[in-house]
């Protein structure tokens, strides 16, 4: 019996990154790297609003490490946050999910022992050739819900319309209640979403068709 040759494996920033369901992510490690131990993904953006499927793994565990940003999962029925450090194991047999939280990207590090489920990432996803693509590819999921004045309204009016706006998500009862149903309010402020506009309107023609295609609004 010939035992398998164990070698050094190194992966880098500079490594291609891949698009998997419309996330950028890097291929860390995969089953021909480690002798069948483990996958390894990191997905470099996750954005906010996104959810997996809650799904069940036969054949692999599944752990997450949230490198960035606010994660929601859920694991057996039960949910629980997660927050830049946290590690969670999801163990194969038990029916498993995750969301983002929050107004702000997660990166996220996902390990599947053994080896395996890597390959059917690589099957589902395309050559991730620009990455400049990543502001424009979240910004429909940050402005999920804008609230937006008719031109013209005075600035006196706008600001007291969002000083207004500001108050009323502060409300104690609002929040205690949103709490209850388990309702996640994180407003972003009028300048801060008049500033993702700006940075929208800036986006070049040719990368913000690559972002449609890619969120699926368009053909490539």
């Amino acid at each position: 019996m010939i035992a398998q040759e164990h070698r050094p494996y190194v992966n880098t920033r500079e490594d291609s990154a891949i698009w998997f369901l419309g996330i950028p992510t890097v291929m860390r490690s995969t089953g021909e790297s480690t002798n069948g131990a483990f996958g390894l993904i990191e997905h470099l953006l996750i954005p906010p609003g996104f959810a997996s499927p809650y799904h069940i793994h036969h054949l692999e565990d599944e752990a997450f490490y949230v490198l960035e940003g606010e994660v929601a999962f859920v694991c057996d029925g039960k949910w629980f946050k997660a927050g830049p450090g946290a590690y969670v194991f999801g163990p194969r047999e038990i029916p498993h999910g995750f969301k983002i939280e929050g107004t702000a990207p997660v990166r996220m590090l996902i390990l599947c022992a053994p080896a395996g489920f890597e390959h059917f990432i690589l099957e589902m996803s395309e050559p991730a050739t620009d990455l400049t693509l990543l502001p424009p590819a979240v910004l429909r999921l940050d402005l999920e819900r804008p609230l937006a004045a008719p031109p013209g309204t005075p600035a006196e009016r706008l600001r007291a319309l969002r000083s207004g706006f500001d108050e009323a998500l502060q409300d104690p009862a609002l929040l205690a209640e949103a709490e209850q149903a388990a309702l996640a309010i994180e407003p972003m402020s009028g300048p801060a979403i008049a500033s993702f506009i700006e940075e929208v309107y800036r986006t070049p023609p040719a990368v913000a068709a690559k972002a449609a295609h890619l969120l699926g609004r368009s053909p490539p």
